[in-house]
């Protein structure tokens, strides 16, 4: 979900800056930058998804442990 709203907004801010009156390398130089970011972004987002998912796991290692232990 997070992936296509930054896509959508890339694609928002790319269509404004081409519609600003820019020259074609400006906007060329601006459509590169986003692109970059972009993925830049859904890089990040691949790495807080692998974290969440490992301290999900370790939550439920814990909570097991918990519950054999009788302490929950």
């Amino acid at each position: 979900m997070f992936k296509k709203s930054l896509i959508l907004s890339s694609l928002v801010c790319i269509s404004m800056f081409g519609f600003s009156g820019c020259s074609n390398q400006e906007a060329e130089f601006k459509i590169a930058t986003l692109t970059e970011e972009n993925s830049r972004l859904a890089r990040q987002v691949q790495v807080l998804k692998a974290t969440l998912d490992s301290l999900n796991a370790h939550n439920q290692a814990m909570e097991h442990s918990l519950k054999s232990l009788d302490m929950k």
